[in-house]
């Protein structure tokens, strides 16, 4: 989640409005870039939901994981916890209310 942190900045400053965050997720049509963003949003949040519900004992923690389908866990993280450094998407997840 530590990376995705600075990708949820661009994305909340597209959707408010800054021209350099529009800029540099939609060059060619800055102005679509807060639609791009929010839809960008919304997809990762519907996957950390549907992660949390599927996997609840990862208590919101992010394993490693495949992403060649729906987000799973890869092998080796089965019957593991990972540490903060992995992820952590509760926060993001309690922001978002279908």
């Amino acid at each position: 989640m530590s990376k995705e942190a600075l990708q949820i900045m661009v994305y909340t400053h597209a959707i408010a409005g800054n021209s350099s965050a529009a800029r540099f997720l939609a060059p060619q049509a800055p102005q679509t870039a807060p639609q791009i963003a929010l839809d960008i949003l919304v997809k990762k949040l519907d996957t950390y939901m549907s992660f949390n519900t599927t996997y609840p004992g990862y208590g919101g923690f992010l394993p490693w994981f495949t992403n060649d389908g729906p987000l799973q866990p890869t092998p080796d993280w089965v019957n593991r916890v990972p540490a903060l450094d992995n992820g952590f998407s509760t926060p993001v997840t309690e922001l978002y209310a279908p």
